[in-house]
């Protein structure tokens, strides 16, 4: 995974190569990998933490950041819980264990499915016209794997106060779009800290 890599120009090589094939494919893949996004992110601020800021790694992160920029804000916009987690780790926030970085990277990239599969069906993508949005959208897809709001939940359970703090509202929306076997069986309860990131 992408938030194992803990040498900086290994990771400079990594971003580059993703915004290399971003940029390649842009007219016809506009939708934002919001796991790749976080765990580049992660990856980014791991390094942070062992070599101090590199202006070359968060040159690429922003840099990749921009080139999804109508996807995430679309998502942001659509899902306004989702930008404190995304934000938090686009400030410096990281996971205490490889575990907790899977988590974070799929407490965003859940609900972006969700979201995108409403929008425009379950392969559908933001460079499409609009007619074939609109005849490919489920705007009442509500989601169906217990095997994956499970993991959050468990995984939020075990998570450190900071990473809890700004995952809670997007976890909770996930668990609130779910189908509503998953919401009458599951929940998790925010935690009340003074992480502010």
């Amino acid at each position: 995974m992408i938030y194992d890599i803990i040498d900086s120009k290994e990771l400079l090589g990594r971003l580059q190569g993703i915004n290399g094939w971003i940029e390649e494919n842009k007219s016809h893949i506009g939708n934002a990998n919001m796991y790749e996004i976080m765990a580049c992110m992660i990856a980014r601020n791991n390094i942070r933490l062992l070599e101090g800021k590199n202006e070359l790694l968060d040159a690429e992160v922003e840099r990749m950041i921009e080139l999804r920029k109508d996807s995430i804000e679309e998502f942001q916009e659509d899902v306004p819980s989702s930008k404190k987690l995304f934000e938090a780790v686009r400030n410096g926030l990281t996971g205490s264990s490889r575990e907790e970085m899977e988590y974070i990277c799929k407490a965003e990239s859940v609900p972006f499915f969700i979201n995108n599969t409403r929008r425009r069906g379950f392969d559908g993508d933001i460079t499409m016209g609009l007619e074939a949005q609109t005849s490919r959208a489920i705007p009442g897809f509500n989601h169906d794997n217990r095997g994956e709001v499970g993991f959050l939940v468990e995984k939020y359970e075990n998570s450190s106060d900071n990473v809890k703090e700004a995952s809670y509202p997007v976890v909770n929306w996930t668990i609130n779009n779910s189908i509503d076997e998953i919401k009458m069986m599951t929940s998790i309860s925010p935690i009340e800290t003074g992480y502010s990131k």
